[in-house]
């Protein structure tokens, strides 16, 4: 996790994850990518977790996509972003990207205020520039002879990312 605390991204916070699951396949993206219906999903998922939150912790409410999920295939990941508020008048901007690797993925999430937010891929460039693969290890140096393939591809895991749940919409 990376925090700054200088500067135009002071109060936000970058979180990298790496998940070696085997190398993620595109080919559902289509089939399991349906913003509207994510977006309902979100939305519900806080409106429960409120419900649960221990007291003190502020609400929160989902205000929408900043920016749909969408895959750059140049890089190749996956991205997107979303606002919220908390009942104490926050606002608050959640960007994540998920760069495909060779076996697997990493995932890059940016949470700061809204007022940081200067664009999704603005605001990601500096998380991207700062992650770097060993030579090798890219999504293009996958070898089918010798690499373990995911069990889920790449929709499956956005709408896991964003749910709690690949399956069952």
């Amino acid at each position: 996790m990376v925090f700054t605390f200088e500067g135009p991204p002071e109060r936000s916070a970058t979180l990298y994850t790496n998940h070696p699951t085997g190398h993620v396949k595109t080919d559902d993206w289509d089939r399991m990518i349906h913003p509207a219906e994510l977006m309902f999903r979100i939305k519900r998922g806080a409106s429960r977790d409120n419900r649960w939150r221990a007291r003190g912790y502020s609400n929160v409410t989902v205000d929408g996509w900043i920016q749909t999920p969408v895959v750059d295939p140049r890089i190749p990941m996956a991205y997107w972003a979303y606002g919220y508020h908390t009942d104490k008048g926050q606002k608050y901007v959640t960007v994540t990207a998920i760069k495909l690797e060779r076996d697997g993925y990493t995932e890059m999430q940016w949470i700061g205020e809204s007022e940081q937010f200067r664009g999704v891929r603005q605001t990601m460039d500096a998380a991207l520039a700062a992650y770097r693969l060993p030579n090798g290890n890219g999504y293009s140096d996958f070898d089918p002879r010798t690499d373990k393939v995911a069990e889920n591809s790449l929709g499956a895991i956005v709408v896991e990312r964003l749910t709690g749940s690949s399956w069952g919409y």
